[in-house]
């Protein structure tokens, strides 16, 4: 007996083996091992994150992406970088540097140029996979400020109405300077104080020039005067000068002005009305955060005269990497950007607040 059991045992033991085979060749092929690339996708970002980094390529932190994706039995890391390239640096260059970083860890390269001003690298894995869509864009940085704003709500509200990223300087104690600061705030612009300095010239006696700063004012004085400005619009995050051509000048009151800016936190922005002025020199030897225009957009009242200050902008952002612009609300002025803006920005114009630019070096 106990034999005959022993020969049915055997019998069985065959089919079931082949059964347990079966089921698990069944198992790989529908439900086959984890295949986890992430491990290896990391350790590729993490490169490109620091050779960006060694060739001074400036992240859009914004456009930055993180995803572990998983199909079926696959788990990979996707990744979206965008950063901006320096005007003296060449995007095919730096392109053929990622395809060897890829090509170090066995992965491809193929290239897209959807926009003027852009290139995309997307990387993918042995499997296939797409890894990384490395996105570099010439750096071309533009800060609009518009001063005078204050006078007339209709053209503060043409100005907040403006497509894109914009500085509304506004002078303190004008008839609309409150409803301008609520305009530009609900327009999603920033606000500087548009603070009237000493130019060459006498000015009327009119509620903006209570607060204007002259050369030879008692430092206290001085003080008082900003302060009062920054009191009257609160949500102001930078102050730039009116006029000025002989206040930007003077080394003693700048001095004042930058340090209440420093100690305020606020950006210094030198509305450069006068080559000799020192303001901007004297802010970055204070320590403020300082900035200075590089362009008048309308220094003549006319839309011809506006279109060319335009198109030098755009010309020297693509040269320099970035451009401070100062315009007034004209409404040849606006008119031009109100046509001008969309179009720069189809072809790679990145348009910031004044503040973005500030620097402290």
């Amino acid at each position: 007996m106990p034999r005959s059991r022993g020969k049915t045992a055997r019998r069985y033991l065959i089919p079931v083996l082949a059964g347990g085979l079966a089921v698990a060749a069944w198992a790989l092929w529908f439900y086959p091992p984890v295949t986890d690339e992430t491990g290896l996708n990391e350790q590729f970002d993490f490169t490109v994150a620091d050779w960006a980094a060694k060739r001074g390529l400036k992240p859009d932190q914004s456009v930055t992406v993180r995803e572990t994706r998983k199909e079926r039995r696959h788990k990979w890391l996707q990744v979206k970088r965008s950063y901006w390239v320096p005007p003296k640096k060449r995007r095919s260059a730096l392109l053929g540097e990622v395809t060897k970083l890829a090509g170090a860890g066995g992965m491809k390269v193929k290239t897209e140029t959807p926009e003027r001003g852009e290139t995309v690298a997307i990387v993918t894995t042995q499997s296939g996979k797409e890894t990384m869509r490395l996105v570099m864009r010439d750096q071309a940085f533009v800060a609009i400020v518009i001063d005078d704003l204050g006078y007339s709500a209709e053209l503060a509200r043409r100005v907040s109405a403006l497509p894109c990223r914009l500085t509304c300087s506004i002078m303190p104690f004008t008839p609309s300077a409150k409803a301008a600061a609520i305009l530009a705030l609900a327009g999603g612009k920033e606000i500087f104080i548009h603070m009237p300095m000493q130019p060459t010239y006498p000015l009327p006696n009119v509620p903006e020039y209570s607060v204007l700063l002259k050369v030879g004012m008692d430092p206290v004085e001085v003080r008082a005067r900003i302060r009062r400005a920054f009191d009257s619009l609160p949500a102001a995050v930078g102050v730039n000068n009116h006029e000025g051509s002989v206040a930007t000048e003077d080394r003693a009151l700048m001095a004042e002005v930058a340090t209440e800016a420093k100690k305020r936190g606020l950006v210094f922005l030198d509305s450069k009305t006068t080559p000799k002025s020192v303001a901007w020199k004297v802010a970055r030897e204070t320590g403020a955060k300082w900035e200075r225009r590089v362009i008048f957009l309308d220094s003549e009242i006319s839309v011809d005269y506006t279109e060319g200050a335009f198109k030098k902008m755009v010309g020297l952002a693509r040269t320099r990497g970035e451009v401070i612009a100062i315009g007034h609300p004209r409404k040849s002025t606006l008119e031009v950007l109100e046509r001008r803006i969309p179009e720069a920005k189809r072809q790679g114009i990145e348009f910031v607040f004044a503040s973005t630019l500030a620097r402290l070096y």
